[in-house]
């Protein structure tokens, strides 16, 4: 019989939280679901875990790669593609939903007259092991009012421009609406860490309707050590994802859109994020001077006169300047303000 959800887990070396998500899954209050791991040639027992919950609960399969992706992007693909429900509900390995989670979520969707078109995207929380629910918070950026709808989809699009106004992470995603967006966008992004964002864009855009709802969390474990926090070059990779929006909100809004505007105001302002996190001392010589070209690349790609009259006058009339003198500039002002 087939399932009504499939939830689908990526995972790489998660074995010392793996089963906190499987068990997450198991204790749902419905339990006509599927879960598909699909484990990324993991280097710990990451794959012994999975298969010991496969071979206790037949709703549970196990997808093991040979090779590496490096990402959650092409493991997740290959989840969707293998799925053999008509909705997916991805929850990454280190993260957890309680267990009314589906069930809120799926029931949007039966009320719903777009149900093959539309998403349900959960509240999401961070906490910090052990988990406890009570002392689990909301990220600051996002808007206090999540509960939205927005008919057509694309609407949503706006609302993630030059920050991410409401979460996206987990939620109820039908899958021929997900095998469209990755056949959109391709799925040779693998190595590039924030694929799954723009991904996300291309998701919403296609929907017909998306809902951000309070009544469904979405559980998200802080990770110090991981590559969006980490000091790596990687993290300026953010940068190739403002590119990728410039390109997506001119191709599908124009350039006369709000979200073209956006998409080019969100590039700017990364431009001096970017060079704020050149100013960490354990950078090298060498890796600031590589970040330093890759930040120019893009800076020359900013339209000033589009987004003049909606960015900081004081950041405008840096702007201009060397790259280096720019950062000093930063760094100068965080020890006067003691940041």
């Amino acid at each position: 019989m087939t399932p009504k959800i499939s939830f689908i887990i990526p995972a790489f070396n998660a074995a010392g939280f793996i089963a906190d998500a499987i068990d997450s899954v198991i204790a749902q209050t419905i339990s006509d679901w599927e879960l598909i791991i699909v484990d990324d040639n993991s280097s710990d027992a990451t794959l012994h875990i999975a298969d010991r919950y496969a071979v206790a609960d037949a709703r549970i399969r196990v997808i093991r790669r040979t090779e590496g992706s490096g990402g959650g992007f092409i493991p997740r693909y290959e989840a969707v593609a293998a799925a053999k429900s008509d909705f997916i509900l991805p929850l990454d390995a280190d993260d957890v939903i309680l267990p009314d989670y589906a069930a809120i979520l799926l029931g949007f969707i039966s009320n719903s007259d777009a149900s093959a078109g539309t998403i349900v995207y959960p509240a999401e929380y961070m906490w910090i092991p052990p988990f406890d629910k009570d002392l689990a918070w909301r990220p600051e950026y996002f808007d206090p009012q999540t509960e939205i709808t927005c008919r057509p989809g694309k609407d949503a699009v706006r609302l993630t421009l030059d920050g991410w106004r409401v979460p996206a992470a987990g939620g109820l995603i039908p899958r021929a609406l997900y095998l469209e967006a990755y056949r959109q966008y391709g799925i040779h992004h693998h190595n590039f860490i924030y694929a799954d964002e723009i991904l996300t864009r291309h998701l919403m855009y296609l929907a017909q309707e998306v809902i951000f709802t309070e009544k469904a969390v979405y559980y998200c474990r802080t990770h110090a050590a991981s590559v969006t926090n980490a000091t790596s070059l990687r993290r300026l990779e953010i940068l190739k994802a403002c590119r990728q929006l410039l390109d997506f909100t001119r191709l599908r809004f124009g350039t006369s859109s709000e979200e073209y505007r956006l998409a080019h105001r969100q590039l700017f302002h990364w431009i001096f994020l970017t060079l704020d996190l050149l100013s960490d001392p354990h950078f090298s010589a060498a890796d600031r001077k590589k970040g330093y070209e890759a930040i120019e690349s893009y800076r020359r790609l900013v339209d000033l006169p589009l987004i003049r009259s909606v960015v900081s006058r004081k950041y405008l009339s840096v702007f201009h300047l060397p790259l280096p003198a720019i950062r000093r500039i930063m760094s100068l002002r965080h020890k006067l303000l003691g940041k």
